[in-house]
């Protein structure tokens, strides 16, 4: 009876043993599976977080394109205003000195002065190519000072009221004569010519007058 109750007593303490063996097998399970959870747990916010810092990397970049973007679209709008309004303005600055603006300066003046009754307009004159034609036309035109009686190129006392001794009868005039003598012939007339028949003779040539005095228009007429 005593070695029954001993085999039962260790079959027992078998069976216990057994059991704990079995709750430790699935203490290690459940312990492997939490701990694989919170590695994956871990792992995935760590994914998380990098998603997170990317999309926050990506959101500056975009930022940035969008303001580097707003920056070129500023420059482009500055340059065109500049091309648009500034560049005439240096243009001009800078041509304003050049010979054939000068000259066309020049000539809007000369112009301007004719128009206000400053001016004296010479017609220089070769022979058989409308010359009294347009003595008619412009030197006698209405409301003007009128033209030299002899077909506007010489006034002829006492038709023509002038100062003999003063008034410039020889032409061409030189450079430094040009002037004072514009200022005499405007007493009287708007409008002269000087005639030729062949170039002229002597010390002054045409190339000796100042054509670009500020009171003097020249035109040539030809046909």
């Amino acid at each position: 009876a005593m070695s029954q109750e001993i085999e039962e007593e260790q079959e027992f303490e078998g069976l216990i043993a057994s059991q704990d063996d079995n709750d430790l097998e699935r203490n290690g399970v459940e312990m492997t599976e939490r701990r694989g959870g919170s590695r994956q747990s871990r792992q995935k916010q760590k994914q998380e977080a990098a998603d997170g810092i990317l999309i926050g990397s990506n959101g500056s970049i975009l930022a940035q394109f969008m303001l580097e973007g707003r920056g070129r679209l500023a420059c482009g709008l500055v340059c065109a205003l500049f091309v648009v309004v500034l560049t005439p303005r240096l243009f001009s600055l800078f041509s304003w000195s050049s010979p054939e603006h000068m000259h066309r300066i020049r000539q809007q003046n000369q112009i301007k002065n004719y128009q206000k009754g400053t001016a004296l307009m010479i017609n220089v004159h070769v022979t058989h190519h409308a010359g009294e034609t347009v003595s008619s036309s412009l030197g006698r035109a209405p409301h003007t000072d009128g033209c030299p009686s002899v077909a506007c190129n010489e006034p002829r006392p006492p038709e023509d009221h002038v100062v003999e001794s003063k008034y410039p009868y020889q032409h061409p005039w030189t450079y430094q004569d040009t002037g004072r003598n514009i200022a005499i012939v405007r007493q009287y007339f708007h409008f002269i010519g000087w005639e030729f028949k062949r170039p002229p003779k002597g010390a002054v040539s045409l190339a000796d007058t100042n054509w670009d005095h500020q009171n003097l228009v020249s035109i040539f007429v030809t046909r």
